[in-house]
């Protein structure tokens, strides 16, 4: 566990490092800064909603931890709207499809977070409207995705055609589905960890000492969901030199043109 805690602090470094730097390099009101404020949010959300699923394998309870819990939830939403808004400002800024979706996804991820603070937090994380909220938590992601496989493909097709879009910008977009994909992952992964939870619980065994292997794994995996998305996001909006040669130089040998 301590290995998992490790790395999960690396992924938190390296989320709040890429935020602190988009916010720094994005003018106001910006989609860089939009970005950057939702992974500053996610990156302190991530050790504090590890924590509160360790306690609550551990039998936590009571007002304090259901706060506690509350509140991890709370900044997982936070950094969702500020994904949310980016994706609306690079792909929908103008006409109201955008902050329809906004609105709907939005507001479908803030459900679960009313269910829990009228019902006591730890008490419905093992039940069908958790895994709804994780299901629903996915959505913005699934968004985003949707959006960034699109706008690359249309890249593709005008690369094809000979109007050679800037590769770099290219490359962009195929690194913005790594990232999005990658954070749309671990709450599917959740949902598995939870039904599979639920089912022991049926069978009036304890998930905490039927599945001891839970929360490592769990911890693996969002870590290394979290490293894939550092990653692409950091090629995506400073990518080194070289890097960003090696995408110049590629580009170059599939143009069209050197054919």
């Amino acid at each position: 566990m301590p290995i998992a805690i490790l790395i999960l602090g690396l992924v938190t470094a390296a989320f709040v490092w890429i935020a602190v730097r988009l916010i720094r390099a994005g003018a106001r009101r910006s989609p860089e800064r939009t970005l950057g404020y939702a992974f500053l949010t996610l990156g302190v959300a991530i050790l504090p909603r590890f924590t509160a699923a360790q306690m609550m394998s551990k039998g936590a309870e009571g007002t304090a931890f259901d706060a506690f819990n509350i509140a991890t939830h709370l900044l997982l939403f936070l950094s969702l709207i500020g994904i949310l808004l980016f994706i609306r400002q690079v792909f929908h800024p103008e006409g109201r499809l955008g902050w329809t979706l906004v609105g709907v996804l939005g507001g479908v991820n803030v459900l679960p977070m009313i269910a829990m603070a009228l019902d006591g937090g730890a008490q419905l994380e093992l039940t069908w409207g958790a895994v709804v909220g994780n299901g629903v938590r996915t959505m913005p992601f699934i968004w985003g995705f949707v959006e960034c496989v699109r706008y690359a493909a249309q890249l593709d097709r005008q690369h094809a055609l000979g109007l050679s879009p800037d590769p770099i910008v290219r490359n962009r977009f195929r690194l913005w589905t790594l990232w999005t994909g990658a954070l749309g992952f671990m709450p599917l992964f959740v949902i598995g960890i939870r039904l599979y939870a639920m089912r022991l619980v049926a069978q009036g065994l304890e998930p905490a000492v039927a599945m001891p292997w839970a929360l490592p794994v769990a911890a693996s995996v969002m870590g290394t969901s979290c490293v894939v998305a550092a990653i692409g996001l950091w090629l995506a909006f400073f990518p080194p030199a070289r890097y960003a040669a090696w995408v110049q130089r590629k580009a170059a040998e599939a143009s069209p043109a050197s054919a």
